[in-house]
């Protein structure tokens, strides 16, 4: 459109032949859009956490359906920066960028080496802030029990083996989400959903 030529946009037609080459949809909706990839900050170094931010932590995400889906509702829900492992899915995967719907484009990420995780976290506990694993343990807590403040946050971990025990032991608490028993356990996406609710709604 106009709005769009003038912030320097270029649009290029081209073949239904040649568009069906360059897009791995099955049923392509007729429009590919090529932008500049979103930085991400590979350590906490390159971005510094302030003391009160909103985090969502993921661990070991392989889906990109799911880790784009997470993007999209951490920054619908307000949480300040997403840290990811970076054994996680490719934040420029195709179906990561399909799935959070812009918001990829938007949402502060944090990338961290996987065997770094569990330092990050005792980097945190020492600001004073809760981490909780989002785990079913013996000592796991209803995380609508959990002694949430402006500042604690939550680890999601990977949709089919959960999170690592080193990176369980590293946390505050375990918690795990109510359900009806028999219930088949959340979408990894939609637990981070429900983990982002409870972290930004804490006072």
């Amino acid at each position: 459109g106009e709005a769009e030529a003038k912030r320097g946009a270029r649009a290029v037609a081209v073949s239904e032949s040649v568009f069906e080459k360059i897009s791995e949809e099955r049923s392509p909706e007729g429009v590919i859009t090529v932008a500049h990839m979103p930085a991400i900050h590979r350590s906490r170094q390159e971005c510094a956490i302030g003391r009160e931010e909103k985090l969502l932590i993921a661990e070991s995400l392989r889906d990109p359906g799911n880790l784009g889906t997470v993007i999209r509702s951490c920054y619908a829900l307000g949480i300040d920066t997403l840290v990811i492992t970076d054994d996680c899915a490719d934040l420029y995967n195709q179906r990561t960028v399909r799935a959070a719907m812009g918001a990829i484009f938007r949402q502060r990420t944090v990338s961290v080496p996987a065997d770094e995780l569990c330092g990050l976290i005792e980097e945190l506990r020492s600001e004073g802030r809760r981490v909780y694993a989002t785990a079913l343990c013996d000592s796991s807590v209803d995380i609508c029990n959990a002694p949430l403040c402006r500042g604690d946050c939550f680890v999601i971990g990977n949709e089919g083996h959960g999170l690592s025990k080193e990176t369980v032991g590293a946390c505050t608490a375990s918690v795990i989400i109510p359900m009806r028993e028999d219930a088949e356990s959340l979408n990894a996406a939609a637990a981070a959903a429900i983990c982002a609710w409870e972290t930004v709604k804490a006072r």
